[in-house]
């Protein structure tokens, strides 16, 4: 069985399990719950069924490759995977990050608080994710009274939306990149209330990609300069700093 998708594209996939040193097992008969069943309360397309019995999804488990313990994957021989995650067990209540990729380039992930209910999977939460850089997921844990904390990655044009709900007149691929391998942040969120943005490392800086957008060397370099002062800044902070680049990108790139 190959696994490709675990090395080949770790910023794709990358996510926690917070829980490195224990085992963490859902399982049903003996084996462990079949990725198929997340699928099917994750469906690509609209609203999925709220529980799925177990019965009629945990198929082909004896295929089943388990990763770390706590990661578990079923590959397709035409291509592509299901893969699930275990981050957290409280009580009957497990807290799962889901992965798919349908043998292209995406890597779509989304969060799933479930219980196990005799034979019975249900649905109690779904956290919303993406494809890699667009939204995907790198880790999830519970808070001490059982509300979801997660954090997923964003790009440069997300910033607008992350800091007033709007997208200020910013165009994303024309203004600033957008792509689901332009990583520059990890966002925190708590019951869906920001909590903090980790910046990352500016990784694409070809100058003939940069003057492709409108705003994305001067984006570059103040991301790059508050990277070295504070990485990690809380809500207000992440609003001064999406402030400032308005006023120092925007503002005065009219100007010009």
């Amino acid at each position: 069985m190959r696994v490709l998708f675990f090395t080949g594209c770790m910023m794709c996939v990358a996510f926690s399990a917070h829980a490195e040193t224990q085992k963490l097992e859902l399982s049903w008969n003996g084996a462990p719950v079949s990725p198929v069943c997340f699928s099917v309360l994750d469906p690509v397309e609209g609203n999925g069924p709220t529980q799925v019995k177990l019965s009629e999804c945990s198929k082909n488990v004896e295929n089943i490759k388990i990763e770390d313990n706590n990661r578990y994957a079923l590959e397709y021989a035409e291509d592509g995977y299901d893969l699930y995650a275990i981050n957290a067990v409280n009580g009957n209540d497990y807290l799962v990050t889901y992965i798919w990729n349908g043998g292209g380039s995406g890597h779509f992930s989304s969060g799933m608080l479930v219980s196990l209910d005799g034979d019975t999977l249900k649905l109690k939460e779904r956290i919303p994710g993406g494809d890699r850089c667009n939204g995907g997921l790198t880790s999830l844990k519970l808070d001490g009274e059982g509300g979801v904390v997660a954090t997923r990655w964003a790009t440069p044009a997300d910033f607008p939306y992350m800091a007033y709900g709007d997208d200020k007149g910013i165009e994303a691929y024309k203004d600033l990149e957008a792509s689901a391998s332009s990583c520059i942040a990890k966002v925190t969120e708590q019951d869906d209330e920001l909590v903090s943005v980790e910046l990352e490392e500016v990784a694409m800086t070809d100058e003939g990609w940069v003057n492709g957008y409108t705003y994305q060397k001067c984006f570059n370099k103040m991301a790059s300069e508050q990277r070295l002062i504070k990485p990690v800044l809380n809500k207000d902070e992440f609003k001064e700093f999406t402030d400032e680049f308005f006023a120092q990108c925007v503002e005065k790139g009219k100007g010009k």
